[in-house]
């Protein structure tokens, strides 16, 4: 994204820490997810650091992989802030 969508970076950023988190919580690489979804391991990086947005096929396939609904990854990337709040509390 851009400067002029700065919010469109938060959710790039968000949405990568969600994919993180569910790979992480199923014990995966990055190197051992990418093959379950057909992706490269750097595209993988690439979209957990919010560099990358994905398309709605490429959402199908992580979620899939990471065996999660896509609204799943969507609703936790949007509840992120507030999970990591509470967490620290």
């Amino acid at each position: 994204m851009t400067k002029q969508d700065p919010d469109g970076d938060k959710f790039l950023r968000d949405f990568g820490k969600a994919v993180r988190v569910f790979r992480e919580n199923q014990g995966l690489s990055q190197e051992e997810l990418a093959p379950k979804c057909g992706l490269h391991r750097t595209y993988i990086s690439e979209i957990e650091r919010g560099q990358k947005a994905v398309t709605l096929r490429t959402l199908r396939l992580l979620a899939q992989a990471l065996q999660v609904e896509p609204e799943r990854l969507i609703w936790f990337s949007q509840e992120i802030d507030s999970i990591r709040k509470k967490a620290r509390e």
